[in-house]
C-alpha cells in the first residue's frame, strides 16, 4: 500500500511540475509578445512612410546558429535593431555586467544583458548583409515597458516606454541611398526563416546547442 501511495505521490510531483514549467513558459512568451505588439503599435502611430519594420526575424550565423531578432527598422537615417523586454519589479541594470537584476519584494531573478544580447543580434545582421558601409549605420536599442522601474541610471541606448521614438527621429542625416535600403531589405528577406512554430523549436535547439558548445569548449 506504502509503496503504491510512494507512485501516485512521485506521478503527482511530476504532472504539478510540469504543469507549472509551461505555465511559467506560456506567461514568459506572452509577456515577450505584449512588449513586442507595444513596440508595433508606437511604430504605426508615431513613425511615417519612411520607416519599414520586420519583426520577429530569425536568422542564422557563420556556423548555422540561429538569433531571433525581435524588431528591424529600416530607413534612409540608418537600420535599427531593438532588443524589448516586458518586465516588472525593480530592475538593477550596468552596461558592462553580463546579467542584471529584476527584483521584487520577496524575490529576485538574473537575465542576461539586454545590451549584450543584441550586440549577438547585430552581429549576424552584419554577417548576412556584407556591407561596410551598412554595418557602420546600424544602431542597438534596448526597449523595456513601464511595468518596471529602473532603480539604476539607464545604461546607454536603453529605453523605457515610447522614448525610443525619440531616438530614431532624432537621427535625420542620409546615410543609405534607395539602392541600399532595398539592398538591406531583399538580405533580410532571403534570409530569415519563416514566422512558425517550427522556426521557434529550431531557434530552441539552436540555443541549447550553442550553449552545449560553449560549455564544454
Amino acid at each position: 500500500m506504502s509503496i503504491f501511495i510512494f507512485i501516485v505521490s512521485s506521478v503527482l510531483f511530476i504532472l504539478i511540475t510540469i504543469t507549472q514549467y509551461k505555465k511559467k513558459d506560456v506567461t514568459s512568451e506572452t509577456k515577450g509578445l505584449i512588449g513586442e505588439k507595444k513596440i508595433k503599435k508606437d511604430f504605426l502611430t508615431e513613425l511615417n512612410y519612411e520607416y519599414f519594420i520586420y519583426d520577429n526575424v530569425t536568422i542564422r550565423d557563420a556556423y548555422e546558429y540561429t538569433t531571433q531578432i525581435d524588431h528591424i527598422i529600416v530607413c534612409r537615417y540608418g537600420l535599427f535593431v531593438i532588443e524589448t523586454k516586458n518586465y516588472s519589479g525593480w530592475i538593477y541594470a550596468s552596461e558592462s555586467k553580463q546579467k542584471w537584476v529584476q527584483k521584487f519584494p520577496k524575490k529576485s531573478y538574473e537575465f542576461q544583458n539586454p545590451i549584450l544580447q543584441n550586440y549577438r543580434h547585430i552581429s549576424v545582421l552584419k554577417f548576412i548583409l556584407d556591407s561596410k558601409s551598412i554595418s557602420s549605420n546600424i544602431h542597438s536599442l534596448v526597449v523595456f515597458t513601464d511595468n518596471c522601474t529602473f532603480k539604476t541610471r539607464l545604461p546607454h541606448n536603453v529605453f523605457q516606454g515610447s522614448e525610443w521614438i525619440n531616438h530614431i527621429q532624432s537621427f535625420d542625416t542620409v546615410v543609405f541611398t534607395e539602392n541600399q535600403i532595398q539592398y538591406i531589405k531583399d538580405q533580410i528577406s532571403r534570409s530569415k526563416l519563416p514566422i512558425s512554430k517550427k522556426t521557434d523549436s529550431i531557434h530552441l535547439r539552436s540555443i541549447q546547442k550553442r550553449l552545449h558548445n560553449q560549455n564544454h569548449a
